[in-house]
């Protein structure tokens, strides 16, 4: 993401700062390729043994609960930033994040005895 800020090629530019310009927000174009991880990737094994893993350390996996899907994880995943730069899964398509009741309405639903 380095290149997105006109920092392309300079020394400094490196894992760290692409990290530090994700978490900020800054994203490149809009037409970033999606790609959903299939069985043999990489990407899917690591998706696969965190959905299986996640609740030995919560604390790993920011925004995933008991309710994430396999694109949360991915797109989870897709926020790291390997050594070299790279992504560590990529941004997988149609990928709608769940939203909370909470997140919807504001408040929590209250559910009432008798109704």
């Amino acid at each position: 993401r380095a290149s997105y800020l006109g920092l392309r090629g300079h020394p400094h530019a490196g894992p760290l700062l692409s990290e530090l310009v994700g978490a900020v927000g800054i994203e490149g174009d809009s037409g970033e390729r999606c790609h959903t991880a299939r069985r043999g990737e990489r990407c899917h094994s690591d998706v696969i043994w965190a959905m299986k893993k996640w609740k030995d350390h919560p604390e790993w996996y920011i925004n995933i609960t008991e309710r994430s899907t396999f694109e949360d994880y991915q797109c989870f995943f897709h926020q790291q930033i390997e050594n070299d730069g790279s992504r560590r899964c990529p941004r997988p398509c149609d990928y709608h994040p769940q939203a909370s009741q909470d997140d919807v309405t504001g408040h929590r639903s209250i559910a009432r005895k008798g109704n």
